[in-house]
């Protein structure tokens, strides 16, 4: 009996493998990495200690897609996601045997929006998965496999698992000899309901934000022009280098990056080629430091290995930079 296990981080994926192994399935491991995802270097560790093949997946454009693209609205974004996991995973599975099945850790009652009962049955059918999904953590729970795969799996130490409690893992987190593990608002910024509200709303943009983009997201400060266009601040020595780098990547054909030029203050990027959005970071940047109250202040704005300087002569010149607004 083979299959495939969705694999992150987590106490409840890595429990899950680990029994549906035991139960005689030999498994090979499913990780998504990427810009939504943590800690890939555990999920890495945790197979090589316990010998289990890993296939690592580049998850940035297949979850992109599915964000763009959702089925099931702005509040319930993971459902989307699980099922573009679930999709993937299956053409993985055609390639090894007939009736092969998937395992996951979800545990019924966990999440609303993803791990209820209603929810894996809504999952399974429209990845065309039904009954071929294997849940350790709560199969005492759910409808059997089919009976191609259930005669075949030796699951007596499946369990029941419901709701948001853990102490049952415990003691085989001890016989596996597993270490603390991340909770799941850890492993993915797709549980932090303020990264989603930025991240759809960057799909709103004049410009919706690319698949090459997404780090923008957690660059710096995202604000908005009234035309809808993204502005990046700098908050920090650290994010004023990662946009400088981001300027000179090929991810920034549209882009213009903002510095000072006679002053110490942030950078700015400008997802955009418009002048007017181009003099409002330049005031944004100016605004943001000292600089403000020592006026002239000259920045210089740099696009594809040219660049040009401008000049911040008055308060009144600080008009633009009102009118951007946060991004979210």
């Amino acid at each position: 009996m083979r299959g495939i296990a969705l694999l992150s981080a987590s106490l409840d994926s890595q429990i899950a493998l680990l029994l549906a192994r035991e139960a005689g399935i030999e498994l090979t491991a499913l990780h998504f990495a990427g810009f939504f995802t943590r800690h890939t270097d555990r999920v890495v560790a945790f197979c090589q200690r316990h010998a289990v093949p890993l296939s690592i997946v580049d998850a940035d454009a297949i979850f992109y897609d599915s964000l763009r693209h959702r089925r099931f609205g702005d509040d319930n974004v993971m459902l989307d996601i699980r099922m573009a996991m679930f999709r993937n995973a299956k053409k993985l599975l055609s390639d090894l045997e007939t009736d092969a099945v998937l395992v996951t850790g979800e545990v019924a009652g966990q999440r609303k929006g993803t791990q209820t009962i209603a929810a894996f049955e809504t999952i399974d059918r429209h990845t065309r998965l039904e009954r071929q999904v294997l849940r350790p953590l709560s199969a005492k729970l759910l409808v059997p496999l089919i009976p191609a795969i259930d005669r075949r799996i030796q699951g007596e130490e499946f369990l029941g698992l419901s709701g948001r409690t853990r102490k049952e893992l415990l003691p085989l987190a001890e016989r596996f000899a597993l270490t603390t593990m991340p909770g799941p608002s850890h492993l993915t910024n797709l549980y932090d309901e303020v990264f989603v509200e930025r991240l759809l709303h960057a799909f709103r943009l004049t410009q919706p934000i690319e698949v090459d983009e997404l780090r923008l997201l957690e660059a710096g400060k995202l604000l908005v022009t009234p035309a809808h266009e993204l502005i990046v601040l700098g908050r920090s020595q650290v994010e004023n280098e990662g946009l400088a780098r981001f300027a000179n990547s090929d991810a920034a054909q549209n882009c213009v990056l903002i510095t000072p030029r006679n002053f110490v203050g942030p950078m700015a990027l400008v997802r955009s080629l418009d002048e007017r959005a181009h003099r409002a970071a330049a005031e944004l940047v100016v605004k943001s430091s000292k600089q403000s109250a020592d006026l002239p202040a000259v920045v210089e704005i740099h696009y594809r290995g040219t660049s040009r300087e401008f000049t911040i002569e008055r308060t009144s010149d600080l008009a633009l930079a009102v009118e951007l607004k946060l991004l979210g």
